[in-house]
């Protein structure tokens, strides 16, 4: 779990139902929290080359969101590296839409891809 410092006190609530939660990773907190590795440690500790690595499936999780939850209780959707193209292009256009003048936008898509 990759998490903000303000959301971490609700991870926390639900965690002993999470049997699978094995590393809680807290990106923005300024104190280290119990339990939890900060994301800016971690980065400052980490080798600058990389050893070894697992090859990732294009049917392994890339993404959960969590959808609001207008009809009902939200729910987590799982997105795959086989969809992340056409997820990234339907974030894009979503964000997009909403962009004020002079709002900054970062593009999520790299230029030149396509989804086949």
């Amino acid at each position: 779990m990759i998490s903000s410092d303000e959301v971490c006190d609700k991870v926390e609530e639900v965690a002993d139902k999470c049997p699978t939660l094995r590393n809680r990773i807290v990106l923005n907190n300024k104190d280290e929290r119990r339990g939890w590795q900060s994301f800016s440690r971690l980065m400052a500790e980490a080798s600058p080359s990389l050893s070894s690595f697992e090859p990732t499936l294009a049917s392994d999780t890339m993404l959960l969101f969590f959808t609001s939850g207008t009809t009902g209780n939200p729910k987590m959707v799982r997105h795959t590296h086989s969809k992340h193209i056409l997820l990234f292009d339907e974030i894009e256009l979503i964000f997009f839409d909403r962009l004020s003048i002079g709002a900054l936008h970062n593009s999520l898509l790299c230029a030149g891809l396509e989804a086949g």
